[in-house]
């Protein structure tokens, strides 16, 4: 599937294959996105209120990540080089960046990629 994918609803859940240019969006759902292969003309934007956010990709995908959750964690399978922060190391700060990861993965010469929801998980997964 290489066509720009937009898939919204209010109340279910969304889960989409092979897209390489993804906006999902949904109130009360998940959000399944597996892509493969994206170049760095590609974004993937998943946004929902309530539920979880799950995004798989390749080992040597390059994209600049960022993740967001008021309620969840933030987890990644992959390496991501953070961008520049400054911060103390506290119980405080480890929390908040469970919930708010900005950064790239590979390299930052990628495609964007945009995982937000308020309350539940965001994973970021390798295939």
């Amino acid at each position: 599937m290489t066509e720009p994918v937009t898939a919204k609803t209010y109340k279910g859940s969304i889960k989409i294959n092979g897209a390489k240019t993804v906006k999902a969006e949904t109130k009360f759902g998940n959000i399944d996105i597996e892509s493969t292969d994206l170049k760095k003309s590609d974004k993937i934007l998943a946004l929902s209120t309530k539920g979880n956010v799950k995004l798989i990709l390749p080992d040597n995908t390059n994209a600049t990540l960022y993740a967001k959750t008021s309620h969840g964690k933030v987890t990644t399978e992959q390496k991501v080089l953070l961008k520049d922060v400054s911060t103390e190391i506290s119980n405080i700060a480890l929390a908040q960046l469970r919930k708010d990861v900005q950064g790239s993965l590979g390299n930052a010469e990628g495609c964007e990629v945009k995982l937000l929801t308020d309350s539940g998980n965001v994973k970021v997964l390798r295939a």
